[in-house]
């Protein structure tokens, strides 16, 4: 499914609350539609995706504005289920918390 989220106008750090928001409750393989007009938001949603394993689809800039379609990571890792010898603590969408981290 795909969501639009609109943060134009809306400064820094606000376009990333709302995604974190946003994301929360969504499925693998949903889509996050964001469109913002915060420059520093250029980097820092780029940076949060990465570390948090979502794929960014699409990312263009049009005239004022910026727009990313950001998506869940392609394989869940489910609750109890390692990952480099540590063990899942629960997932949201992709993002994996794991104990004493990776």
């Amino acid at each position: 499914m795909n969501y639009k989220l609109d943060t134009s106008g809306k400064d820094c750090p606000i376009p990333l609350m709302e995604l974190k928001k946003s994301i929360e409750g969504k499925n693998k393989g949903d889509v996050i539609d964001l469109t913002f007009t915060c420059p520093e938001a250029v980097n820092n949603i780029p940076e949060y995706c990465e570390k948090n394993n979502y794929n960014i689809k699409e990312f263009t800039k049009n005239n004022n504005s910026w727009n990313i379609k950001i998506v869940g990571i392609l394989k869940l890792k489910f609750k109890g289920e390692k990952v480099n010898e540590k063990v899942v603590d629960s997932f949201r969408f992709g993002c994996i918390f794991i104990y004493g981290g990776i």
